[in-house]
């Protein structure tokens, strides 16, 4: 899996490049350390768009116990979620209170 995938301030992370299946297991959130917020509310509410820009099958990552805690998705379902079609677009909200990614929707 992609761990740990830095995106900067970015609310768009367009998937390019790859030649076969791949999955995504964490993405830091840069607003997680914005020391002008209280630490419970860092990084809260951030909203993020996965776009599979390139026909491959992608699998988001249930708790990918390969990335940082803080950086993990937890999907309602318990489970890992595979695109079911090419170019798929998945949203994750950041719960500043869970501390992670929370998988919102996808098509």
């Amino acid at each position: 899996a992609n761990e740990n995938i830095a995106i900067g301030h970015t609310g768009i992370l367009r998937v390019g490049g790859v030649s076969g299946a791949f999955s995504i297991g964490g993405i830091i959130n840069s607003d997680v350390g914005d020391t002008n917020l209280p630490s419970a509310l860092r990084g809260d509410g951030r909203h993020l768009l996965i776009m599979n820009m390139m026909g491959q099958v992608m699998t988001i990552k249930y708790q990918d116990s390969g990335s940082t805690a803080a950086n993990r998705i937890f999907i309602p379902t318990i489970a890992d979620y595979v695109c079911p079609h090419a170019y798929c677009v998945v949203a994750l909200d950041y719960d500043g209170i869970l501390g992670q990614w929370v998988m919102e929707n996808a098509n």
